[in-house]
């Protein structure tokens, strides 16, 4: 069963001296950050803290989603200073999905299969960000591993608890 709580972004540095703090985002758009309402950070002891987000502004940036956020209770720059290096995290109900949508995260694990031909290629070990690319890195079923990109194109679709289902082209998964 997947974690109440799914990664959601980091706190690069603080902004200002009024507690803001700058954090790239790992969501698809500023509005989908913006729903979750509040964010949390996870204690070594694996407790969740939240803190209310007040307002989220989007920052430019060619290849990541970066944003100034203003927190509730984070109102002073030795406050935000505390934040930076944390992973930030959201309520999985907090962030609902649309038809055909899936949390990168929720693919770890699961068997990658041909949309075609129902061919087993391997399981989905982790998913990698490279040059601003979310790649699903695959141990292949005989052995080695693939690459594949998290896109349209190459990700058919994603059955929860299932299976990861993609559309292969010639040279996709040659080792």
């Amino acid at each position: 069963m997947p974690n109440d709580y799914i990664e959601f972004g980091q706190v690069l540095r603080p902004h200002g001296f009024k507690g803001e703090v700058r954090c790239e985002l790992w969501c698809d758009d500023i509005a989908s950050a913006r729903r979750a309402g509040t964010v949390y950070v996870k204690s070594a002891d694996g407790a969740y803290t939240g803190h209310p987000v007040r307002s989220l502004r989007a920052v430019p940036h060619p290849g990541k989603l970066l944003a100034i956020a203003s927190l509730a209770d984070v109102d002073d720059e030795l406050k935000a200073r505390a934040l930076v290096g944390a992973i930030l995290y959201a309520r999985r109900d907090s962030l609902p999905l649309s038809g055909g949508d899936y949390f990168l995260t929720d693919t770890v694990g699961l068997p990658v299969i041909d949309a075609l031909n129902g061919e087993n290629y391997g399981i989905v070990r982790e998913v990698q960000t490279v040059a601003g690319r979310n790649l699903l890195a695959v141990t292949r079923t005989g052995g080695g591993e693939a690459l594949i990109p998290a896109l349209p194109q190459f990700v058919a679709r994603v059955v929860s608890g299932e299976a990861v289902y993609v559309n292969v082209i010639e040279g996709l998964l040659d080792n």
